[in-house]
C-alpha cells in the first residue's frame, strides 16, 4: 500500500494557503531563475516547512513559449532567460536549480507535446519532440549522478499513446530514474489508467501526475496508489486560480460554486463544509467579504478540501465495491463513477496481462 500525495503548486510568500502545506511543487523558471529567486524560494521553504518538495523543470513554460512563438534555446553557457520573446533553459539549469533548492524530487527537462486532434499530427509531434526529450533525459540523468545523486530523478513522459511510450523507452535505453512524471491534458481518464498500468508493468514504483487535482483524477490515483505503486502524487494551481475567479470548491466532489459579488444564488445555500475557514460561516458571509479577504479565505478552503477529498478517496479505495459505494456518496455524476470503476476494474483484471495494448484501442 503506497502513498497518495497532493503537491501545492503556484505558492509564494504572499500567496499560499493559510494552513500548513505538507507538499510543495516549485518550478525552475519561477523559483530558481536567478540567485534572488533562489533566495526567495529558500525563505518560503523555511517559512512553510513542507514535508516533501518537487522541482518541476518548467516544461509548461516551454510549451507556452512555443505557442507564443518565442525563441526557444537550450544553451547551458547562458543563464536562464525568460522574457516575452525568448526562453533559454537546459538540463544543466534544471540540475543547478536542484542543487540550490535541494528538493526531494527533480523532474527532468522536457519539450511538451501539444493537444492535437489527428493521429497523423500527433505522430509527427511526438517524433519531433521525442528526440529532444530523450537527449535531455540522458543529459539530466548524467548531471544528476554527478551533482546531486541523493535527489530523486523523475523521468518526464510526453506521449500520446502506449506505442509512443514503448518507442520512447527504447530511445532512452537504460538511463537510471526513480519515478515517472506525466501531464494528462491530452488523455482521457481511461487512457491515463492504461498508462499507469503500463508503468506498473515496467516496474515503476513512483508516479507524479502533473497539473491536475480534479476529483476524477484524484480518485483514479487513489486506487492506484493504494494497490499498485509506492507513491502516486498530483499537483495543480487550481486552489489559487479558482479562488481568484471567486470559485469555491465543493467539499464533496471539488465542483465549483460561485461566491462572487453577483453570485446571489448561494445566499440560501446550506454550508456543508466544516474546514477551519468555513465552519460557523455562511455563503452569504463569504460573498460579502472584502475582495482580498474573500480570495484569501477561498484559497485556503480550496486547498484544504482538495487534500481532504484525496484523503477520503484513498481511505475508501480498499476494494472496488467499497470504492464505488463511496463515490456514490460524493458525486451525482454517474458517468464519472462508471468510467472510474471500469478503469480500475480493468487494472485489477489485466495489470499483469499482455492485453493492455488492445485495451488502448478500445479506450481511444
Amino acid at each position: 500500500m503506497g502513498d497518495l500525495r497532493i503537491f501545492c503548486a503556484g505558492v509564494s510568500v504572499s500567496v499560499r494557503p493559510a494552513q500548513t502545506i505538507q507538499n510543495i511543487l516549485f518550478n525552475v523558471v519561477d523559483n530558481a531563475i536567478d540567485n534572488n529567486a533562489v533566495r526567495v524560494t529558500k525563505a518560503l521553504i523555511k517559512l512553510a516547512r513542507p514535508g516533501k518538495l518537487i522541482l518541476d523543470s518548467s516544461g509548461y513554460q516551454i510549451l507556452q513559449g512555443e505557442v507564443q512563438h518565442k525563441r526557444l534555446t537550450t544553451n547551458s553557457d547562458l543563464p536562464i532567460i525568460h522574457t516575452k520573446d525568448r526562453l533559454n533553459i537546459s538540463p544543466f539549469h534544471v540540475v543547478t536549480a536542484a542543487v540550490n533548492i535541494q528538493p526531494d524530487i527533480m523532474i527532468g527537462l522536457d519539450f511538451p507535446i501539444r493537444k492535437l486532434s489527428t493521429i497523423e499530427d500527433q505522430e509527427k509531434e511526438y517524433l519531433f519532440k521525442s528526440h529532444y526529450n530523450a537527449t535531455w533525459a540522458s543529459e539530466t540523468a548524467l548531471l544528476r549522478e554527478i551533482c546531486c545523486p541523493h535527489i530523486q530523478f523523475f523521468l518526464p513522459i510526453q506521449c500520446y499513446s502506449l506505442e509512443n511510450l514503448d518507442h520512447y523507452m527504447t530511445l532512452i535505453g537504460d538511463i537510471p530514474y526513480d519515478g515517472i512524471s506525466m501531464p494528462v491534458r491530452n488523455l482521457s481518464l481511461k487512457e491515463v489508467a492504461l498508462f499507469l498500468m503500463r508503468f506498473h508493468q515496467m516496474g515503476v514504483k513512483k508516479v507524479h501526475i502533473l497539473g491536475t487535482t480534479s476529483f476524477k483524477m484524484i480518485a483514479l490515483c487513489s486506487y492506484f496508489a493504494r494497490h499498485f505503486f509506492d507513491m502516486v502524487s498530483l499537483d495543480s494551481t487550481t486552489w489559487r486560480l479558482a479562488a481568484e475567479h471567486n470559485q469555491y470548491h465543493n467539499p464533496l466532489d471539488l465542483s465549483n460554486i460561485g461566491v462572487g459579488n453577483n453570485s446571489s444564488g448561494v445566499d440560501n445555500r446550506n454550508m456543508i463544509c466544516e474546514c477551519p475557514f468555513c465552519i460557523n460561516r455562511t455563503f452569504e458571509f463569504i460573498r460579502n467579504l472584502p475582495h482580498p479577504d474573500r480570495i484569501a479565505l477561498v484559497r485556503s478552503h480550496n486547498f484544504y478540501v482538495i487534500e481532504t477529498v484525496a484523503e477520503d478517496l484513498y481511505n475508501n479505495a480498499t476494494s472496488i465495491p467499497v470504492f464505488e459505494a463511496f463515490l456514490e456518496t460524493r458525486t451525482r455524476n454517474t458517468r464519472i463513477i462508471k468510467e472510474l470503476i471500469e478503469s480500475i476494474s480493468s487494472a485489477d483484471t489485466n495489470l499483469n496481462s499482455p492485453v493492455v495494448d488492445s485495451l488502448w484501442t478500445k479506450a481511444a
